[in-house]
């Protein structure tokens, strides 16, 4: 889901991450709802955080996966993503 209305989620992502690399819930919440195309301060609302905590939160997983932003970050994490459902045909 997005937060956009009326812009359905078109796939649902799932992680497959190294055991080398372990998260905690909040963690998977929040890359769960960046995939989803929350805004960093909509996913803040969402966990119930600041805006400055997402920032920390993502800077902690740069630095376990050794990047140095975000793009790299969303590289990253999309080589151990798979997709769940099919893309959906746009009418």
């Amino acid at each position: 889901m997005t937060d956009r209305p009326g812009q359905p989620a078109h796939a649902v992502f799932r992680l497959a991450l190294p055991n080398s690399l372990t998260l905690d819930e909040r963690q998977l919440k929040l890359l769960s709802l960046l995939l989803a195309g929350s805004t960093d301060v909509s996913a803040a609302h969402r966990l119930g955080v600041s805006r400055r905590t997402v920032t920390n939160m993502l800077r902690s997983l740069m630095n376990q996966l050794g990047v140095n932003n975000r793009f790299q970050l969303g590289v990253a994490l999309g080589t151990y993503s798979r997709c769940e459902t099919g893309m959906r045909k746009r009418r």
